[in-house]
């Protein structure tokens, strides 16, 4: 009975692999949808755990994976991001991992990315009417297929499956596979120490200065004032937040609020 509860444990504490002479614990995963604060999470977990243990990415799964030969600079970018992973993952294939991941206003998150792939890649920012348009094909559910087809699919966590406890502002998921942490950006700040904690069972870890937010980069003046600029009919908007993903992560109260910064 010892053997076997050191066995289990051995998958979480410090030190039960060894790489260059030094000791090796859990690898921390901040897998993520873009634009969700990931930055600042892999700044803060990174300076306290090292590089070599803690890894970003944003896609893993073999759906992803399989668009190894396509020609284009986001793909180049986001393989780039988890092949450090996937040699870790080789080399220590026992070792289970905590995984670090966000949710986001779902207006809030395509506008971001419009804006910094205009700076990245040059991009043209789209007008007024453009932006609607995409907007009924980025559908606020983006997010909800995310977690299907990355999260759930590479980990077995379903963090839309489970309930999560909008009055805390994050849920922790574990199985055989991983332990993983679903946090929102709107209160990461105010919550990300506590849950940081339980989802290790240990002490708390302050998040660093934010960084990598798209009012910081080349587009940023571009940013504020179309942000300033930007609103949409309310019908337009109450349809857009009914679905799945914004009703699962957020109260009713804080849909209203998000409703009220874009409309009309």
């Amino acid at each position: 009975m010892q053997r076997t509860l050191k066995n289990r444990l051995s998958q979480w504490l410090p030190g039960t692999k060894k790489k260059g002479g030094a000791s090796l614990g859990a690898p921390f995963l901040v897998y993520n949808m873009s634009k969700v604060g990931s930055s600042t999470i892999y700044k803060t977990l990174a300076e306290e755990h090292g590089q070599d243990q803690v890894f970003h990415f944003h896609y893993l799964t073999n759906n992803f994976l399989d668009l190894r030969n396509t020609r284009h600079p986001m793909i180049e970018l986001s393989l780039r991001m988890v092949q450090p992973y996937l040699d870790f993952q080789e080399k220590w294939p026992s070792l289970k991992p905590f995984i670090v991941t966000a949710v986001r206003d779902p207006m809030a998150h395509f506008l971001s990315g419009i804006f910094q792939n205009a700076a990245v890649y040059g991009q043209r920012i789209p007008e007024l009417h453009e932006l609607t348009e995409k907007l009924k094909v980025w559908q606020a559910d983006y997010g909800a297929i995310w977690l299907d087809y990355e999260l759930k699919e590479s980990f077995g966590l379903d963090f839309l499956g489970q309930p999560f406890d909008k009055d805390k502002g994050y849920t922790i998921l574990e199985n055989e596979k991983a332990r993983g942490l679903c946090l929102r950006l709107e209160n990461m700040n105010e919550v990300f120490s506590e849950a940081y904690a339980q989802l290790i069972n240990g002490p708390s870890l302050n998040l660093k200065e934010a960084e990598n937010l798209a009012s910081e980069k080349k587009s940023g003046d571009l940013y504020r004032q179309y942000k300033k600029q930007l609103k949409f009919p309310e019908q337009f908007l109450r349809e857009y937040y009914r679905q799945q993903f914004p009703r699962h992560f957020y109260s009713c109260s804080e849909i209203e609020s998000f409703i009220n910064r874009w409309k009309a």
